[in-house]
């Protein structure tokens, strides 16, 4: 018993490319094409060894020489938009369940199609190359795009949240492995011990807890305690320090000499008569210049 075929209509670039997955795939494909069509196209569909039926696709005589009434699909390939929906409705006449594959560029004639009719698939070749294009740009700009460092801000942002992070940790490594072991070692209780590190960290030292009776080496961790304790009170202070310095320096500040506005203020007192003309710094003598010898002659008195 023969295989039903699949008849694809339409011999340009896309219609002989269907034809030739189709083969590789193992069916059997019937191609219906125009007389210029078979013309120009036969000897290729003949290597696909594909049946060609020459005839129009809107033609029902066509359509049944080319086996449609016991088709598994139709697959109009051509580029005519009015053709391809003239030939899926007259297929549809001959064979109402037969699974139509239509391209189309005009999309609201495909969806127009696809909610009205069942079982056609409307495909637009822009419409699925567009992702493709977009992935490919998306790779080619991802090459080229050099690696860039992070702007200055967001790494001065990440600097200032690690470093009360790293205070924080270093903190927790001294002060809690300290509490256990004075909490053993003085025999005292754990807030005790824990009263004891703290003020020997922030070398407070109120004096009512100390090592003086204890071994050796309880005297070495506290020495090592203090220490420590003085870099954190002094890392501590050197950020409060950092961002108050920071604050102050984003603070706007008065128009600079060389800038516009600091023109404009300096044009304006020389107006004033504030500034000479040789800039700032120097006054206008009054009376003229004396240097040149010239007096403003006075109000009220002959020459």
């Amino acid at each position: 018993m023969a295989t039903p075929p699949i008849i694809v209509a339409g011999l340009d670039g896309l219609g002989l490319a269907v034809m030739r997955e189709l083969r590789a795939a193992g069916a059997e494909v019937v191609a219906i094409g125009a007389a210029a069509e078979a013309a120009e196209h036969g000897l290729d569909v003949e290597r696909l060894g594909v049946r060609l039926t020459v005839g129009s696709a809107r033609s029902p005589g066509a359509l049944d020489a080319a086996g449609l009434p016991s088709a598994r699909a139709l697959v109009l390939t051509a580029d005519d938009d009015t053709g391809n929906v003239e030939s899926a409705l007259a297929a549809r006449r001959i064979a109402p369940d037969l699974p139509v594959v239509i391209r189309l560029f005009n999309t609201g004639i495909s969806g127009y199609l696809t909610e009205t009719l069942r079982g056609v698939t409307a495909l637009g070749t822009s419409r699925l190359a567009a992702p493709t294009f977009v992935e490919l740009t998306e790779r080619a700009l991802a090459a080229a795009r050099p690696a860039q460092a992070p702007p200055r801000r967001a790494r001065r942002r990440r600097r200032l949240l690690y470093l009360p992070s790293a205070l924080f940790i270093g903190l927790l490594a001294f002060a809690v492995p300290s509490t256990i072991y004075f909490a053993s070692v003085l025999k005292l209780r754990w807030i005790d011990a824990l009263y004891f590190v703290w003020t020997t960290i922030t070398t407070v030292g109120y004096g009512d807890i100390t090592v003086r009776d204890a071994p050796d080496h309880a005297k070495i961790v506290a020495m090592v305690l203090m220490l420590a304790g003085a870099g954190f009170v002094a890392a501590i202070w050197a950020l409060f320090a950092g961002c108050h310095h920071r604050a102050a320096d984003r603070r706007p500040r008065g128009p600079s000499a060389g800038s516009p506005a600091g023109a404009r203020d300096r044009d304006r007192h020389r107006r004033q008569g504030v500034l000479g003309d040789a800039g700032p710094g120097r006054a206008r003598p009054r009376g003229g210049d004396r240097r040149s010898g010239d007096r403003q002659p006075q109000r009220g008195r002959a020459p």
